[in-house]
């Protein structure tokens, strides 16, 4: 007898990994087709903004995530010649569990 999936979902990197979360989250029976026999052993998150952060929220693992996190305060926005167009830094913490869900 064959199974039925209602999605089927070709990489389990970050992305893949995160969707087949959340689809199961929602109820679907998630197919992951992955070409490595084991996860990529080396972190490939470098940073990520408040919406990333909303989306641990939804998958449950921010105490997992936010002890490796770092607020970024200083910002600095160049274009392609490195001429500064603006900078600034902020002084204020993010809420619990690092952002606002909405």
């Amino acid at each position: 007898m064959s199974k039925t999936y209602d999605v089927a979902i070709v990489g389990y990197g970050p992305t893949g990994m995160t969707l087949a979360s959340l689809l199961g989250q929602q109820g679907h029976d998630v197919l992951v087709l992955e070409r490595y026999p084991s996860l990529y052993n080396l972190p490939r998150a470098a940073c990520f903004d408040d919406e990333i952060m909303r989306t641990f929220q939804k998958l449950g693992v921010t105490a997992e995530v936010e002890p490796g996190t770092l607020v970024q305060r200083r910002y600095e926005w160049v274009n392609a010649r490195a001429t500064r167009w603006s900078r600034f830094t902020t002084t204020t913490r993010p809420p619990p569990a690092g952002r606002r869900s909405t």
